[in-house]
């Protein structure tokens, strides 16, 4: 189990894995469909995710006080963004993606890039 959105590591760590569990205290919030935002917002919203993205950037780990400040803002929020922007920068396409409400909030992402399709 890795915390939070932190897959680039599990993903280095374990690249062939079919399934990944990440765990945190972060909301898993949401991406809505970026064609329907204004310019103006969509720049500010993708701002803010660079921003929240800050900390594994500079650091290698994400603090989650910080984090949790930029996640917050704007019509991207939680750590679903964080992690599609992983998927896509490691070259992997997201097939399908289910949120999960028992026994706690989550969310269960389908990706594929290799010969068999993954999970997280």
């Amino acid at each position: 189990m890795f915390s939070g959105p932190d897959f680039l590591y599990a993903s280095i760590f374990f690249p062939l894995s079919s399934n990944y569990i990440l765990a945190g205290l972060e909301p898993i919030g949401n991406v809505p469909d970026l064609t329907q935002i204004r310019p103006e917002v969509l720049q500010a919203d993708l701002i803010s995710l660079r921003n929240s993205m800050n900390s594994i950037l500079r650091f290698q780990y994400f603090i989650t006080k910080e984090m949790r400040t930029d996640l917050g803002r704007g019509n991207i929020s939680g750590t679903l963004p964080i992690l599609y922007v992983f998927l896509s920068r490691l070259g992997y396409t997201i097939v399908d993606v289910t949120h999960l409400g028992t026994p706690a909030e989550g969310v269960k992402i389908t990706f594929s890039g290799g010969e068999q399709p993954q999970s997280l």
